[in-house]
């Protein structure tokens, strides 16, 4: 089976560096380039029946330019990050705060006040991938819209070739495709960025 994680298109908080979230802003209108480029990278593949997408309006706008007649399945657990206290606000305006300061330093490790902890939304995450992967059977190709944090966590914690957490930044309507191979253990091979 092969996967194609996809990150949404641009919003403005994501243009103005901010950690968006929970925050359910829709897309911008600079987004609709980086996502017809995608498109065009898809082109060559059978459009999808079916799409899975975080519950999120940035998400599921870009599912709905990408395949607009697939059905969209809504996972919740898909969802970014709850950046608590930190949510909606960038660097410069968190410059300062000691909590801020101990999630930098920590490399996004320690909690965050009032939101999630890294292994929290990675374990969240990767257990819902999990699910789809199973529920997906024989399929030929399983497409996912979700954000950055989300793939970040999928192909951080399954790919064999087992990089980092950061190695995985995918810009806004960036994706990556793997093969999935299922047994003992789930593993993700020749994982591709597009």
């Amino acid at each position: 089976m092969r996967v194609y994680l996809i990150r949404h298109g641009a919003t403005k908080g994501n243009l103005e560096k901010r950690y968006v979230g929970t925050t359910d802003e829709p897309l911008c209108a600079t987004a609709d380039a980086a996502i017809a480029a995608l498109s065009e990278k898809l082109a060559g593949q059978k459009q999808p029946e079916k799409v899975y997408v975080s519950p999120l309006l940035r998400a599921r706008q870009t599912a709905s330019h990408l395949f607009p007649e697939a059905r969209q399945i809504v996972v919740d657990d898909l969802r970014e990050m709850d950046f608590g206290k930190f949510e909606y606000k960038n660097y410069t305006e968190l410059d300062g705060d000691p909590d801020y300061r101990r999630f930098v330093d920590t490399m996004c490790e320690a909690p965050i006040p009032g939101g999630e902890t890294k292994s929290d939304f990675v374990r969240r995450t990767v257990d819902a991938f999990d699910r789809i992967i199973s529920e997906s059977g024989k399929e030929d190709a399983v497409y996912i819209v979700a954000h950055g944090g989300s793939v970040m966590s999928i192909l951080s914690t399954y790919d064999e070739a087992a990089k980092g957490f950061y190695a995985y930044i995918p810009e806004n309507a960036g994706a990556y495709r793997a093969d999935v191979q299922t047994g003992e253990r789930t593993i993700l091979r020749e994982v591709t960025k597009l």
